[in-house]
């Protein structure tokens, strides 16, 4: 278990072109791949039709990553987290703001 754990990490661009060319298979919508605490961070937009629950609330939010998708824990030695954003989100989650005034 501790060699999952502590095993060496290819270097992060080797690893973030490996991956740019994984989550076209496993998800429809766009994405955006992140390097963060050591992880890399999937970012993938739901479909933009939501089916909605009791009083128009969602009940369980569609995942934009396919039914049958493989997601890796561990790819090239890194940690794997996976989000799914609202459709339309990942315009506005990394834009930069100005905060100077």
């Amino acid at each position: 278990m501790a060699d999952l754990a502590f095993s060496n990490k290819e270097p992060w661009e080797v690893a973030e072109e490996a991956m740019n060319k994984l989550v076209p298979d496993l998800t429809d919508g766009a994405y955006k791949i992140k390097k963060e605490s050591g992880a890399i961070q999937v970012f993938a937009e739901g479909p933009d039709t939501v089916p909605l629950g009791p009083d128009g609330y969602m009940k369980n939010p569609p995942s934009a990553y396919h039914k049958d998708a493989k997601l890796p824990v561990r790819f090239m030695g890194w940690r794997c987290i996976y989000y799914t954003v609202p459709h339309g989100y990942l315009e506005y989650l990394f834009k930069k703001v100005d905060v100077s005034t």
